[in-house]
């Protein structure tokens, strides 16, 4: 004795599956970056920014107070604002173990603070229009306030 059951799948849903499928690939087309000649490096930070929940959150954001903003214009009778927002973030290559390498250099004497500064300010973990000293004073003060 056998029971009629419907499949697993129907036509509908391989069909919705197949069009969606069809639709990610044309906007894929669509939305494909400058294929100029760039470095393999360029090409991985440019994907891991461009796809990542940061970026696409900030986008976000931008859009919605432009808008805003067009509503107050709009309100207020004349005038002209837009705001953008920094969507390139630079991905530090840094990981735990070389983060922990170097703490124990400096702390046992091997390494300067200043060249520790300096090749954080060389990876964009600290700003490198910021002079050294400046930011080594700064640690010093933190510390000393920290003591107290």
């Amino acid at each position: 004795m056998k029971f009629a059951q419907p499949e697993d799948r129907n036509i509908q849903i391989n069909l919705a599956e197949r069009r969606e499928k069809q639709m990610a690939m044309l906007g894929a087309k669509l939305v494909e970056r400058g294929t100029s000649a760039r470095t393999a490096t360029q090409a991985q930070d440019e994907a891991q920014t461009d796809n990542s929940v940061l970026s696409l959150c900030s986008g976000n954001v931008e859009k919605a107070v432009n808008r805003a903003l067009n509503f107050c214009i709009q309100f207020e009778g004349s005038g002209e604002a837009t705001i953008e927002i920094n969507k390139v973030y630079d991905i530090a290559q840094l990981d735990s173990q070389a983060i922990t390498a170097l703490l124990a250099s400096l702390q046992s004497g091997a390494m300067r603070l200043i060249d520790f500064v300096k090749y954080l300010q060389s990876i964009n973990i600290i700003p490198q229009d910021e002079k050294a000293e400046d930011v080594i004073e700064e640690i010093e003060l933190s510390r000393a306030n920290s003591m107290m």
